[in-house]
């Protein structure tokens, strides 16, 4: 019985911390339990035992709780020995299960306004197209880069505009502003970015973006496929499963959707 009692209070208190990080500032007992669906005398003994290593702290001008200076030590020394390879390749391996393509992560550059592949989970098809790993590349072509240049901000935007990039595939020149404006209000409109043919001659590109807990756009889930392969019907069923694992993905680094506001 006692153990089963330990169980249930470790489940309490990881909730508890879950609810305190999720919340975007300091949130009353009140409010812990509607949330957590505990009686209040409960949620104030695990406060107070939390508090008393210092992974929860109470504000000062009212009785409202916040993740500890403890807690937040803790979630930084794990987030700095988390690589985003190793979390992403379940969801990887999930797209390649489902639709038999190869599916790549790209991880976003800042510095450098670019994107470049880390890992990628192959098909069973015998053709495959060379990647190059580790290595920069534009944002203004391919469902790679724009999947996370149409979620940067404005500046990042228009610098990366200004970068000039030719497409790797035809060496054409970069698009016109307003055209490529337009694309990647379509692309925050559906989800997900699509091109043919930008990159590689051929192909087709079809890329989600994903964040972080920070909401911000810090990659893109990616999959290449031939012309000769890809319907409408193609583009609906593989949208729909890259976006869905992105969204997983996301999620699993923290992200959490910004509340939609009531109408």
């Amino acid at each position: 019985m006692r153990d089963a009692s330990a169980a249930g209070t470790v489940a309490r208190v990881v909730q508890l911390l879950a609810c305190l990080a999720e919340a975007d500032g300091p949130v009353s007992i009140k409010f812990l339990c509607q949330t957590l669906k505990l009686p209040a005398s409960t949620v104030h003994r695990l406060l107070g035992l939390l508090a008393e290593q210092g992974m929860v702290e109470r504000s000062a001008d009212r009785p409202n709780y916040a993740p500890g200076l403890e807690l937040v030590r803790i979630a930084s020394l794990l987030a700095s020995k988390v690589r985003i390879v190793d979390v992403a390749k379940p969801f990887m391996r999930a797209v390649v299960q489902d639709c038999d393509e190869t599916c790549c992560l790209l991880q976003y550059v800042p510095e450098r306004r670019q994107v470049m592949a880390l890992h990628a989970e192959f098909s069973s098809h015998p053709l495959r197209y060379r990647i190059e790993f580790y290595q920069p590349h534009s944002l203004l072509w391919g469902a790679t880069g724009r999947a996370v240049l149409a979620f940067l901000p404005q500046d990042d935007i228009d610098a990366a505009i200004r970068n000039e990039d030719r497409s790797p595939a035809t060496g054409a020149p970069p698009p016109a502003r307003k055209a490529l404006l337009a694309d990647l209000a379509a692309i925050r409109s559906r989800g997900y970015a699509i091109t043919h043919g930008q990159k590689i001659e051929g192909a087709v590109g079809i890329g989600s973006p994903i964040f972080n807990s920070e909401r911000r756009v810090v990659g893109s889930l990616c999959i290449t496929i031939p012309q000769t392969r890809f319907t409408k019907r193609a583009e609906a069923r593989l949208s729909e499963l890259l976006m869905r694992r992105a969204g997983e993905l996301s999620r699993a680094l923290g992200y959490e959707p910004q509340p939609q506001a009531a109408e």
